[in-house]
């Protein structure tokens, strides 16, 4: 690990796509968008890769590929319509809600970017998932720094049952991020699953 077969300065896109995605899509509980939400919007990360690399790479989408990201769309459009009629507007939660969705369908982005970056690097520096996996969650670690005082403010108002869930999180998580980061080494950004950040 510590002589990286990629060249560390080239993880440096994909650390601050990461760093990104990462906070923003954390971020937007703030902003009155349920978990629920936040899931159904997150699915849509095969239309926001198929857009990326087709206008990045060139690479023309299958009819079949095509018709399931027109209907996945279709799907995460009803729902958000769905969540707008629930939210508060006296209270000023629907701007909020519009601009936490608006940052949400952003990091579909950033993501499908993060996944086409990965691609690149594995293209041109060969397969290495683990090294990957390492260096993408470790060098950001000081970038967190940033929100210490929202974080040391919501890891205090928490109960030692919640700091259970989240530790158990945690390693699902780390299951999770490892196979996307295999799966990821074996086909493109297109076919292969949003990161679970």
């Amino acid at each position: 690990m510590f002589k990286p077969k990629i060249p560390f300065k080239k993880y440096f896109i994909l650390i601050a796509l990461f760093f990104v995605t990462s906070v923003a899509n954390n971020y937007v509980y703030a902003l009155h968008v349920p978990s629920t939400l936040h899931m159904i919007i997150r699915s849509a990360s095969s239309p926001a890769s198929m857009i990326v690399t087709w206008l990045v790479k060139k690479r023309i989408p299958k009819v079949t590929s095509a018709i399931g990201s027109v209907f996945i769309s279709i799907g995460i459009a009803i729902a958000m319509y769905g969540g707008a009629t629930l939210v508060d507007e006296s209270k000023g939660n629907f701007m909020h809600w519009c601009l936490g969705v608006t940052i949400l369908l952003s990091t579909l982005f950033t993501g499908a970017f993060t996944g086409l970056q990965q691609e690149i690097l594995y293209a041109k520096y060969g397969k290495h998932p683990d090294e990957m996996l390492f260096y993408t969650h470790v060098i950001p670690l000081p970038l967190f720094f940033v929100v210490y005082p929202q974080l040391k403010e919501i890891g205090s108002s928490m109960s030692s049952d919640m700091w259970l869930i989240i530790a158990l999180n945690i390693i699902s998580q780390f299951y999770c991020t490892q196979s996307v980061h295999d799966l990821a080494s074996k086909e493109n950004s297109v076919t292969s699953p949003s990161q679970c950040f």
